[in-house]
């Protein structure tokens, strides 16, 4: 398998959906969705899983995880993934550094809301006394 891409387009293909139904679920143009497929963009967490809801399998086969007899893996910050029987191959490397990547990204998007949040309540604070 090339890409996550390609696997969704195999299991899309084999559900009989076309590209236009399943983008038109998940809020996507036809062109963005077929970049996806193409893996000419990258495919978040958030978006494998809309996908697999859409096509009516688990994320895990997106994802080409098993999900069972899953060994736990921690990054550095706390971050779990799973690997099947705790295997690495090139292709479940790649998941792990898609799902630690798109987790950082989260994180660091969240904590930028934190701090916004903090600073207005700074504010509030200071006009009320």
């Amino acid at each position: 398998m090339k890409n996550f891409g390609e696997k969704i387009r195999l299991i899309r293909e084999e559900k009989g959906y076309l590209q236009e139904a399943v983008a038109s679920e998940i809020g996507l143009s036809v062109s963005g969705y077929g970049k996806i497929e193409r893996g000419q963009t990258e495919l978040t967490v958030n978006k494998a899983f809309e996908i697999s809801k859409v096509l009516g399998v688990s994320a895990y086969k997106i994802l080409d995880i098993s999900e069972t007899n899953n060994q736990e893996i921690k990054s550095n910050d706390g971050i779990c993934v799973y690997t099947n029987q705790g295997s690495l191959n090139n292709y479940n490397k790649d998941v792990i550094d898609l799902l630690i990547k798109t987790k950082n990204t989260e994180t660091d998007f969240l904590k930028t809301q934190l701090k916004q949040k903090d600073d207005l309540i700074k504010e509030l604070m200071r006009k009320l006394k």
